[in-house]
């Protein structure tokens, strides 16, 4: 089982390389340009290590940088841990595009992207008498992104994961897979255009 999982991940890494260098990054959106900081709540929830739970977090784009990262904050029983993921969006293209007139005249821009990441992770748990636990391993993020206002939006996703555990030996497998999920809001702001904006040479 193991073996097939990682050969369904190499063949879908191997296909979101070859189709960003096919297609480039597809078109993009006001928000995640790379001028810009995105900063929202995101939640992780699924398998991992130490099972399925539910992990909340903090998720993070810097301006100029090409990850979107992600710090969660990961109660298990009695065990606390934390993680660090960081995704590259290999592809990123218009899923849906179009203006949705009411009878009334009224209308709405409906705005819908889909995008397929690598990355990785790497997390620790304190297991009390039982000492530390540790886990790192690849992702590949699949999902959905909605612009739901001008500086808001919402993205939906599957996270196929596989990972390595270095810890007490009963309390997790050495190698393990899952495939789980997450969901963000994150705002978006350009603070190099509000600078610019408030400099003395653009002053009125």
């Amino acid at each position: 089982m193991k073996k097939i999982a990682l050969g369904l991940m190499l063949g879908m890494l191997a296909g979101a390389i070859a189709s960003a260098q096919e297609s480039g990054n597809g078109a993009g959106h006001e928000q995640g340009s790379s001028d810009q900081l995105g900063i929202g709540i995101v939640g992780n929830f699924g398998g991992g290590a130490f099972g399925a739970h539910f992990n909340p977090g903090l998720s993070l784009k810097l301006p100029q940088l090409p990850i979107y990262w992600g710090i969660f904050a990961e109660p298990f029983g009695d065990s606390f841990g934390m993680s660090v993921s960081g995704d590259y969006y290999a592809v990123k293209k218009t899923l849906d595009e179009r203006r949705l007139v009411d009878e009334d005249g009224s209308y709405y821009d409906l705005k819908l992207y889909w995008y397929l990441g690598i990355g990785g992770f790497a997390n620790i748990h304190f297991l009390g008498d039982l000492g530390n636990g540790f886990a790192f391993g690849a992702r590949i993020p699949i999902g959905i992104s909605w612009p739901i206002a001008r500086k808001f939006d919402l993205t939906l996703g599957v996270v196929p994961t596989l990972g390595a555990y270095l810890g007490p030996a009963d309390t997790g497998d050495v190698f393990y897979w899952s495939i789980g999920g997450e969901l963000a809001v994150r705002y978006w702001f350009s603070p190099g255009a509000a600078r610019r904006a408030g400099s003395p040479a653009n002053e009125v």
